[in-house]
């Protein structure tokens, strides 16, 4: 049956981006020149320090744009209270939420049984797995969840891919368009047949080229052997190009018009 995962997760990747900008951007600022300020990535926080709690605040504002900007949920992201050393000095740790809380997880639970779709929903550790039989189902439960106004942000698992071999190594079509698959396979496979039956076999290709021969001569081989010929008859004085020698008159009591062969020499 087709499934799929509900979580609260942010990147770790995309967060760690985000500080990269905001870093530069406050590296360049006029307003930061010469003033002290850190910015430390945790396991699951944030630590921002500044000299006082107005460049703490400017601080935030600027990383809080960077993790916008990155399309990372700000409601993963908890300010803590900002704390103010006796020298006057500002830190503030910024909690990163990852995963359901169990208040949330049954919430979410509760949202998908009361919603009257085909679909259950089972909470497996910080996330809620929603199964039906339907696929459409299924994508009615992924828009009824994102209505929901939830204290974090939401994250959606891809659907698992079928996998093409049945039970016993049978191969099994999807479910969706399994008939137009079906003909598309036969219809590729009938004419991928075709072409390899047109393909001249060794003897036959030998036949052709031995034909070629005969009724083509070797007027298209070495075309400065032609010209050299030319000029040792003196019918030519120059070096001219291959293009306008096969249009001279053929020399030695070759048919008019006709093209000039080795045989003709």
């Amino acid at each position: 049956m087709p499934s799929f995962d509900i979580a609260s997760e942010v990147s770790p990747s995309e967060i760690t981006n985000a500080l990269l900008m905001a870093r530069k951007e406050i590296s360049g600022r006029f307003d930061f020149k010469n003033v002290t300020w850190d910015i430390v990535e945790e396991k699951d926080s944030l630590v921002l320090s500044a000299s006082d709690e107005f460049k703490l605040r400017a601080l935030w504002d600027i990383v809080f744009a960077k993790l916008a900007k990155r399309d990372l949920s700000l409601k993963n992201f908890q300010p803590q209270p900002a704390e103010i050393s006796s020298v006057g000095r500002a830190r503030q740790i910024v909690k990163i939420q990852q995963g359901f809380s169990s208040e949330v997880a049954k919430e979410v639970a509760k949202a998908i049984k009361s919603s009257g779709l085909k679909v259950q929903a089972q909470i497996q550790e910080q996330k809620v797995r929603v199964t039906g039989k339907s696929r459409d189902d299924l994508q009615t439960a992924i828009q009824h969840i994102r209505s929901l106004d939830l204290p974090v942000g939401i994250s959606f698992g891809k659907f698992p891919r079928l996998s093409p071999l049945g039970p016993h190594g049978v191969r099994r079509w999807p479910v969706l368009g399994g008939s137009r698959v079906r003909s598309a396979a036969r219809h590729s496979r009938s004419a991928r047949e075709q072409h390899v039956s047109q393909i001249p076999q060794p003897a036959q290709r030998q036949h052709q080229r031995q034909d070629h021969r005969q009724r083509h001569g070797h007027a298209f081989l070495l075309p400065f052997l032609i010209w050299e010929k030319f000029f040792e008859m003196g019918r030519v004085t120059a070096p001219m190009p291959a293009a306008e020698i096969v249009h001279l008159t053929p020399p030695l009591g070759a048919a008019s018009g006709a093209a000039l062969t080795v045989s003709d020499w």
